[in-house]
């Protein structure tokens, strides 16, 4: 690969790592960066236009869409994360496990992860959060129940490869017990391959999150949600469809900002892996 190449991949990866740490800022400082209460309600300002005042407009009880996008996307993010953060954790532990230990704790952990990849994901959540109740709390336990079989499948693949290595042999060898191979000597060693998966799933989660909103099933009004809010915006389309806009441009900006994080980890990870 030229030079020059690498130096442009290096600039978009910058890029996109300053971005990501912007968006981490405006999350976490919501309450300082938001102009107005996302719950505050105006009826004197109804579906008013984008104004200096209301750089996103206001929505059909006179709240502030600029703040509501901010809280929303600080929800979509959060939950996101913490999916992410239970699904990767409870994915890897029994991925290595498996692979390490091979045989009837094997057997038993892919036969798990085989009924549940026979359903599609969304199909899962849609079930467990109808049996359990809408509320963010439900989606998170059942987004997370069917997201951990990915790093599961993933990391048990790549501990079978690694567990007959002559590093991981050497290590047994010298008194290692079967805990600490797994976590000092093999989970480095997958790490990062399940951290690109990972950042590829923030984005989907925040889509999926938004689309049981869409349903009722996630947050429920009048929490600022960026899917909530879009289902309520659509009877506004035609005549404030700022109520739509903007909500799904940020959306669409975040879940494609993780997308290409994800790409760019990759790519570099496998540049590594290369030389």
């Amino acid at each position: 690969m030229s030079e020059k190449r690498k130096n442009v991949q290096e600039i978009i990866f910058y890029g996109l790592l300053a971005a990501t740490i912007l968006i981490a800022i405006m999350v976490a400082l919501a309450n300082q960066i938001a102009p107005h209460d996302p719950l505050a309600v105006d009826y004197s300002m109804i579906l008013q236009k984008p104004s200096a005042a209301y750089p996103f407009g206001t929505d059909n009880m006179g709240r502030c869409v600029l703040s509501r996008v901010i809280y929303g996307l600080r929800s979509s993010v959060a939950m996101a994360l913490l999916i992410t953060l239970i699904s990767f954790t409870m994915g890897t532990f029994l991925g290595m496990v498996s692979g390490y230990y091979g045989r009837v704790v094997d057997t038993l952990i892919m036969r798990i992860t085989d009924t549940l990849l026979a359903f599609p994901g969304l199909v899962i959540c849609i079930a467990i959060v109808g049996i359990m109740g809408a509320g963010w709390k439900n989606v998170v336990i059942a987004l997370a129940i069917s997201g951990w079989v990915e790093y599961a499948r993933v990391s048990r693949g790549m501990v079978l490869s690694l567990r007959e290595k002559e590093f991981i042999k050497a290590a047994r060898s010298s008194g290692c017990g079967r805990v600490r191979i797994m976590i000092v000597h093999i989970l480095p060693n997958i790490f990062q391959q399940l951290l690109v998966i990972a950042t590829f799933n923030i984005g989907h989660l925040i889509l999926t999150f938004a689309g049981l909103a869409i349903l009722g099933l996630g947050e429920q009004p009048p929490a600022p949600e960026l899917g909530l809010m879009l289902s309520e915006s659509k009877q506004f389309l035609q005549l404030a469809p700022w109520l739509m806009v903007y909500p799904g441009l940020v959306m669409f900006l975040v879940v494609m900002l993780f997308s290409l994080l994800g790409d760019c980890l990759r790519d570099r990870m496998n540049q590594k892996t290369s030389q």
